[in-house]
Formats: structure tokens, C-alpha cells, sequence
């Protein structure tokens, strides 16, 4: 069962579209209708104010006293009259009822009775619309916490989503090449029926809103991981499935999720239609919560990035536990290293069906120190290195 949990805990989410972020408030500096990115809000509750506690340490809006919904309006148009679109926010819950992101019955992204639902328009083809309802998709824990709430519909495959921290929570698969049926539909209002039952704290953080334009990508990424190796160690790892025109990746990270820095230069295949892996470890991550993306440039300089990739390393994150697994991905060797390996370390090479598959190993070196696997008999595809109670993946390519 751990194994079965670990290998649904590795899915990665994966679209094949392009995004251009049209709006962004990360509320940390007041007024809170100060857009980072797009129109100003041009109004808000008199109470809503810039707040200590948001997403990551950052701040964020607190609707404050006396108890006013935040409802907080941006004009709709042109800004938001896109065919496809990524509606993304950071939420923990006060109450049980209220709007996150509507543009008026043309897409209304909300909770009622504490369940996250989406509603919206899709053209029918005929001039009119197809009106799509999840109902209640994903009850929203009343716990103190926030997580990213994300609604994405793509226009060339008529597909809806909502991604709950990265997990999707319901899908919706309409007719191909179908817009949202919305250009002209009016204002859009943040926080309608949102007071955060006057709790007086941050309740709403980080709202992004791309636009999908769904061309051909020079990459098919399938996936893009961070996780933590150690305290001082954080890997990177991505596979595409297809390359055009592909020049190089870069590897970039951020403390705030806003500024980035480039610490990392891949060469891309150029062109390939088979799966290629890619890895890289970060040796000087930054400690406490931080962030990770992926930047592919083509030939011709243009550039798309991934989802963002969140870690969180702790001070005293394995101190005394400095367990590391390379090279990763391989074809013929694996090698673990911690200090705690000797010749009687007993593990378990599992595949993704959680069957042992230790038998096949070419060879096995015990060592004070470190343990070398040779994979080469082992099939291409996910394996994991169970030990105690311990497991680390590793790719065989």
C-alpha cells in the first residue's frame, strides 16, 4: 500500500499548452488592488487590506473589520476575452459559501457549503453556448491551511479541469475547438460573498490567470520534479516526450515565487520524437520553502516555461541522514550512499507494481558507506530503492 500511494503521489499533471499571464495580484503591498501583472482592480471593500501570513511567508489580502465581502472588481474586457483560460489562486477557508473568481454567469469559479464547484459557457458551435456545472467537486478542508486552487480550460480539446494542489478533482470533456463563450460578458469580481467570517486574517493569496494559446510547443514535457535529496542537495528531474527545435533548458529558482534566478544551462535534444530524461541537482538550495521552473528556449530564442515545483527544506532537514541516489536516471549504474550502508544492509528494488525485482540486478556491491547496483537487466521505466523504512526512486533509461 505505501509503495501504491508513493507511485500516485509522483503523477505529474501534464497539458500540452502555452500560457500568457494576463492578471496577477499577490496582494503584498497595500492598495490591494495593485495588479502585478494587468488591469488595477478598480474597487474593493473599504475594509480589505495587505496582510501578514499569506502563501509562503508572503502576504496576502485580508478582507479585515467590520465584516465586508471583499468583492473586488476588475474590468473584463479586452483583458479577459481569451478562448482558453488557467484561473489559479491560494485559499484557505473561513466560511462555507462565496464566489473565488466569477466574470458574471460566464464562468464562476466558487464554493457552496464548503465545496469547490465551477460553472461556465462554452461556445455550442451554433452561436449559442453549452452551460458546463461540476456541482460539488472537492470539499475545502476548514483547516487553517492554504492550498492552490487552479480551473483551466482548453479551448482545442474542449477539456475543463479542477487541480486541487496539483491533483485533479474533477474533468469535464466537451467537443473539440470550442471557446468560452464570454468575449464582452462583463467585469470580473474577486471575493464575492468572501468576509472570511470576520476573522480579521489572510484568507486569499496569489491569484494568477493565464490565457492558453494552444500552438504546437517545441517540447512535450511529461514531467518536471523537484524534491529534496538532503538538506544540501535538491533534484531536478524532467522527461519529454517530443523535441522541435528544442536548443537548451534552463533551471531556475525563487524564495518569493516572483523573483527568479537562472542557475542551471541543459543542452536540448534538438529534435526527437522518443522520451528523453533529464536530471540535475541543485548543490546550493535555499533553506525553508523555495521554488523551482523550468525554462525551454528553441532556435530561434522564443521560450516556454513549466509549472512551478515547490520544496521545503527545513534546517535540520536528514542532519544526520545524508542519503543520496545516482546517477539518476541510468542505464547501467546506481550507486546509494549514507553512512549507515555496510555489508548487511538488506533492501528491495521495487518496480511500479511494487514486485520485487532485486533478482535481476547485474551485480550488487555492499560497501561501508555505499551500495552499487548495476541496472543494466532491468527494463526501461520507474523503480524504487526500499530500505527500512526509507524509499528513493530511480529511473532506468
Amino acid at each position: 500500500m505505501k509503495i501504491a500511494l508513493l507511485i500516485l503521489s509522483l503523477l505529474v499533471f501534464y497539458m500540452n499548452w502555452a500560457q500568457t499571464v494576463i492578471s496577477q495580484f499577490t496582494f503584498n503591498s497595500n492598495p490591494v488592488t495593485q495588479a502585478d501583472i494587468g488591469p488595477n482592480a478598480y474597487s474593493v471593500s473599504s475594509s480589505a487590506f495587505s496582510d501578514l501570513n499569506g502563501t509562503g511567508g508572503t502576504n496576502g489580502v485580508n478582507a479585515g473589520l467590520p465584516k465586508l465581502d471583499l468583492d473586488m472588481d476588475i474590468a473584463g474586457s479586452p483583458t479577459f476575452d481569451v478562448p482558453g483560460i488557467d484561473v489559479s489562486f491560494d485559499y484557505q477557508r473561513d466560511e462555507s459559501t462565496g464566489s473565488f473568481w466569477r466574470r458574471g454567469n460566464y464562468l464562476d469559479i466558487s464554493m457552496t457549503g464548503g465545496n469547490l464547484r465551477v460553472t461556465y459557457r462554452v461556445d455550442d458551435g451554433a452561436g449559442g453556448y453549452t452551460q458546463v456545472n461540476s456541482g460539488n467537486a472537492y470539499t475545502i478542508p476548514n483547516d487553517n491551511t492554504f492550498r492552490r486552487y487552479r480551473f483551466i480550460y482548453l479551448n482545442d480539446v474542449g477539456v475543463g479541469y479542477l487541480i486541487v494542489n496539483n491533483t485533479i478533482v474533477w474533468t469535464n470533456d466537451g467537443p473539440d475547438n470550442r471557446d468560452l463563450y464570454w468575449v464582452g460578458a462583463g467585469d470580473v469580481r474577486i471575493g464575492d460573498n468572501l468576509d472570511g467570517s470576520g476573522s480579521n486574517r489572510t484568507f486569499l493569496d496569489s491569484i494568477v490567470v493565464g490565457s492558453i494559446t494552444n500552438s504546437a510547443l517545441p517540447i512535450n514535457l511529461v514531467e518536471f520534479e523537484a524534491h529534496p535529496l538532503n538538506k544540501n542537495n535538491v533534484q531536478l528531474q524532467w522527461t519529454t516526450a517530443s523535441e522541435i527545435n528544442n536548443d537548451y533548458f534552463t533551471l531556475e529558482k525563487s524564495q518569493n515565487g516572483f523573483d527568479w534566478i537562472a542557475f542551471a544551462t541543459i543542452q536540448g535534444a534538438g529534435n526527437s520524437s522518443s522520451n528523453k530524461h533529464y536530471n540535475h541537482i541543485d548543490h546550493d538550495p535555499f533553506l525553508g520553502l523555495s521554488y523551482y521552473r523550468l525554462k525551454q528556449t528553441d532556435f530561434d530564442g522564443s521560450s516556454t516555461y513549466s509549472d512551478i515545483e515547490s520544496v521545503l527544506l527545513d534546517e535540520e532537514y536528514e542532519k544526520d541522514e545524508n542519503w543520496l541516489v545516482y546517477p539518476n536516471p541510468s542505464n547501467y549504474l546506481i550507486i546509494v550512499e549514507n553512512s549507515s550502508l555496510n555489508a548487511q544492509s538488506n533492501f528491495k528494488i521495487l518496480n511500479v507494481l511494487g514486485q520485487d525485482q532485486s533478482s535481476e540486478l547485474s551485480f550488487c556491491n555492499k560497501l561501508s558507506g555505499k551500495i552499487e547496483l548495476g541496472i543494466s537487466h532491468l527494463a526501461q521505466g520507474l523503480y524504487f530503492f526500499q530500505i527500512g523504512e526509507k524509499t528513493f526512486r530511480f529511473r532506468k533509461e
